[in-house]
């Protein structure tokens, strides 16, 4: 296990006390050896950051959305209500007024409070598009190859990015540790 660490970190050339203290650190600090492995490959990890920057950002969108609608708004097709309500816009006053009100209808039945104004259903309709966008991004079958790794850190409901961040953080803190000279070793600093 020791010999198979000091490969995987790139040890050979550190003694074997400081060996000793950098597995210490790494028993005060663990993380998933599936992401030590995606670190060294460089590849992999820029491939790894930017499925890390759109989940992030597709995290953000949903909980938005779910902030003032229900969950199940994910899952529609908004695209023919988009259409309807763009359409309305360029109406004149009553048939506007019938058409806004039928969108204003359907969404209010997602809606956990009465959907108040145009400018929120467009802004809902801007959210579904880039929630969609990022959807069809994160399904993209280059970050197949992630899912190892990924799937470490789904909770059930989302990914846990701060985990993946501090993991990330403690291997390149293991990293520039084993790259010190002995004598600047010092994990207490």
């Amino acid at each position: 296990m020791a010999e198979e660490v000091k490969n995987q970190f790139q040890l050979n050339e550190v003694s074997n006390s400081d060996s000793i203290e950098i597995l210490e650190y790494l028993n005060d600090n663990p993380i998933k050896s599936d992401l030590v492995d995606l670190v060294f490959n460089e590849g992999q990890l820029n491939l790894f950051k930017n499925w890390m920057t759109q989940q992030t950002q597709f995290q953000q969108i949903e909980n938005q959305i779910t902030a003032s609608f229900n969950a199940s708004i994910l899952n529609i097709d908004f695209a023919s209500l988009k259409l309807l309500w763009n359409q309305a816009k360029h109406t004149w006053f009553i048939p506007k007024w019938f058409k806004q009100r039928k969108v204003k209808q359907q969404l209010n039945g997602y809606a956990k409070s009465g959907i108040e104004s145009d400018v929120q259903i467009d802004g809902l309709f801007e959210k579904l598009e880039n929630y969609q966008q990022l959807k069809n991004q994160l399904n993209n079958l280059h970050y197949n190859a992630l899912s190892s790794v990924t799937n470490l850190y789904f909770n059930g409901n989302s990914f846990d990015i701060s985990a993946i961040e501090k993991d990330l953080k403690t291997i390149e803190n293991t990293k520039e540790l084993a790259q010190k000279t002995p004598s600047e070793i010092s994990l207490n600093g």
